[in-house]
């Protein structure tokens, strides 16, 4: 592995920490005229803030929030985009060049 693939590697490895601290949301809401129960993205948050209970009547629109979790559906689709990502830039830096091959003319 040369320089610039160890490097799209560390730096591919970061990226993915960084998702993991800050992974995508979704809350569970209950409309509150229909009594339709449903799932939205709701952005982005700080892990470690996330799966509170929501013990106060919180709304949202005309829907109360019942719970704020995880995406794990959203975040795991992103782990893959980026290990794809990492996959393709490593192998377009790949060094044909090794020690004891002559250099191209």
């Amino acid at each position: 592995m040369n320089i610039k693939q160890q490097r799209c590697v560390l730096w591919g490895v970061f990226i993915v920490v960084l998702m993991t601290i800050f992974p995508p949301v979704e809350r569970t809401c209950l409309r509150v005229p229909g009594g339709l129960q449903f799932q939205e993205p709701a952005g982005y948050g700080f892990f470690f803030t996330l799966g509170r209970a929501v013990t106060d009547e919180e709304f949202v629109g005309d829907c109360l929030v019942l719970a704020v979790g995880i995406d794990y559906r959203r975040l795991l689709l992103q782990w893959a985009l980026m290990a794809l990502i990492i996959a393709a830039l490593s192998l377009t830096s790949f060094d044909a060049r090794r020690k004891g091959s002559p250099a191209p003319p």
